[in-house]
């Protein structure tokens, strides 16, 4: 993944492009990709700036919104495995993969192991 470059750097370019020089040629002086000022120039002409993004995909997980469902078929049959719950969501028209579902499990602070001591 490549890093977020600076505002000033960011900046720099672009107003060198608004100045006359054209994507490339600023690319090179600058030291970035062609790409790159190519994209900030259409992110600034589409919505007004050329800010960095927000990194990382949103918090939460989609199975937030079906936090009782998953936690009733989980109390149902506790010993139920992740691919069971799966099926038994898939049942009730959730779709989702054993990861999403060991995720959430995580994110809730359940610990999904087989020993009593843990229940």
């Amino acid at each position: 993944m490549g890093k977020i470059l600076s505002m000033d750097l960011r900046s720099r370019v672009i107003g060198a492009v608004e100045g006359g020089m054209s994507c490339r040629g600023a690319a090179g002086h600058f030291g970035v990709a062609p790409s790159t000022v190519i994209r900030w120039r259409s992110r600034q002409k589409e919505m007004g700036n050329f800010e960095a993004r927000r990194r990382g995909r949103k918090a939460g997980s989609v199975l937030d919104a079906y936090r009782d469902l998953v936690l009733s078929i989980y109390e149902a049959n506790m010993d139920a495995t992740l691919a069971e719950m799966c099926a038994a969501l898939a049942e009730k028209g959730v779709h989702t993969s054993k990861s999403s579902l060991d995720r959430f499990f995580a994110s809730i602070g359940f610990t999904r192991k087989k020993r009593l001591a843990t229940r």
